[in-house]
């Protein structure tokens, strides 16, 4: 999965002196005690596990909260006055200066709501502990309803283009699966070669499409297979590399390790990256064809206007709603997805000139202790008649830090079922014919947004 903001702010700005704490054991132990405070009801324990300094993001569905100390603590405070179950899977420690980050897989469950999504803690010494500087819900689904996975890989996978074009074939890429240098790619993106006969060797050979938007950008075979790496280092972490005289390649060796699970298998294809620009879809060219459609430059008033009003209509908007005159300070009535000058971007997919799907986003306010709100839906479009085949209450949030967007509406398995392609991320109608999110590029981002 993306990790949205895996802000390091406070592990960042430490000195050098205070080296880097590499006791996995402490980390885990802080899980532990997390953990074991909540399933026991212990706000007081709870409280203690977290840092002077902290900021955090909570995620419940569609609606997203950020949060100060002790904001963060109020509001969990009243999660205490009931019972819950937290538990943690796939628990992940990544070593940082002068603390580490944890990740995992969180479950929470209470008598009437369950969700599940990654999580991240990073942690930071104080004193002799450890404590919590930020948390983060990366992404929440609440549990119900049928979530199918992403279409073969031959049929549609997500590409980007770098120094090449590369189709991603996996979300992780294991450290034994590559061998040979770093290679640079700008902006803390880096590469390795993957190993001979390692994962994703079928490819080479093979030709693909590569597609910016519904129309095919460029045509090529993979010449190999490689493990790119992409991370947002934080401003210090980048200043001390260069206070440290650090070369260009140590530095990206270090983005390198740095990146963790914002690793992507993928193949690179020998067509040239000019010719592939704006290029976010691929699937192999013997596949059998798919059907696309074309963005309008021009979306109609009438269907604008229809499907601004019906995503207002949604529970998911009103919660947001109701979060924002709880919130803001000068909300005077408006609607938050108006906030700050922001405005709703309705587009609009068409088959033979006549739009068939359409989709609508909002988002304004920029968090860091002030109002934020994101939320999206999407329709299939008859006639005059818009049939919503988005999730009313939580359509899954856009990966907003690396400028996340819907770029494509296509069936790519002939199964009547729209895929819609994002920069980072893919959704797929399931079986009831709700657009879920079945795909998301992990991209850590430690950097301070505030």
């Amino acid at each position: 999965m993306r990790y949205l903001i895996g802000v390091l702010c406070v592990l960042g700005l430490a000195a050098p002196a205070l080296g880097v704490a590499k006791d996995e054991a402490a980390a885990r132990a802080t899980l532990d005690a997390w953990l074991k405070a909540q399933n026991e009801g212990d706000f007081a324990a709870y409280s203690a596990l977290y840092a002077q300094k902290f900021n955090g993001v909570k995620r419940a569905g569609a609606r997203t909260s950020r949060f100060q100390r002790d904001g963060w603590l109020a509001d969990r405070g009243k999660m205490f006055k009931g019972r819950f179950t937290v538990a943690a899977a796939n628990v992940k420690v990544l070593p940082q200066p002068n603390g580490a980050v944890v990740s995992f897989e969180q479950t929470w469950a209470s008598k009437r709501f369950k969700d599940v999504g990654p999580k991240q803690l990073v942690l930071v010494k104080e004193g002799d502990a450890l404590r919590i500087a930020r948390e983060e819900m990366l992404a929440s689904t609440i549990v119900g309803g049928e979530h199918g996975g992403p279409p073969p890989s031959e049929r549609l996978s997500l590409a980007m283009v770098l120094d090449h074009p590369y189709v991603v074939l996996a979300t992780e890429a294991g450290e034994d699966a590559v061998e040979g240098p770093v290679h640079d790619l700008g902006n803390h993106t880096t590469r390795r070669a993957v190993r001979a006969g390692g994962p994703g060797s079928a490819w080479i050979g093979r030709a693909v499409e590569l597609y910016a938007g519904g129309r095919k950008a460029c045509v090529g075979k993979v010449a190999d297979v490689h493990v790119v790496s992409r991370v947002t280092p934080h401003f210090g972490a980048v200043q001390t590399w260069q206070e440290d005289g650090l070369t260009p390649q140590q530095q990206a060796e270090a983005a390198w390790e740095m990146a963790g699970d914002g690793r992507l298998l993928v193949a690179r294809v020998d067509a040239k990256a000019d010719d592939c620009k704006g290029a976010r879809w691929a699937r192999a060219a013997d596949a059998p064809a798919p059907t696309t459609l074309q963005a309008m430059a021009t979306v109609p008033g009438w269907l604008a206007t229809a499907a601004v009003a019906q995503t207002r209509a949604l529970p998911g908007y009103a919660a947001i709603q109701k979060g924002w005159k709880a919130e803001a300070r000068d909300a005077k009535g408006e609607r938050w997805e108006l906030h700050g000058g922001a405005t709703p971007q309705v587009q609009a997919f068409a088959a033979d000139g006549k739009p068939t799907v359409v989709l609508v986003t909002m988002r304004a306010g920029y968090g860091c202790g002030d109002f934020f709100g994101s939320f999206w839906a999407a329709y299939t479009v008859e006639g005059k008649t818009l049939t919503r085949i988005s999730d009313p209450d939580n359509p899954t949030e856009f990966d907003f830090v690396s400028d996340d967007a819907f770029v494509a509406v296509v069936d790519a398995d002939g199964d009547g079922r729209w895929e819609v392609v994002r920069k980072e991320g893919l959704h797929r109608q399931d079986a009831k014919g709700v657009l879920r999110e079945v795909l998301r590029l992990p991209y850590p981002y430690y950097d301070c947004p505030c």
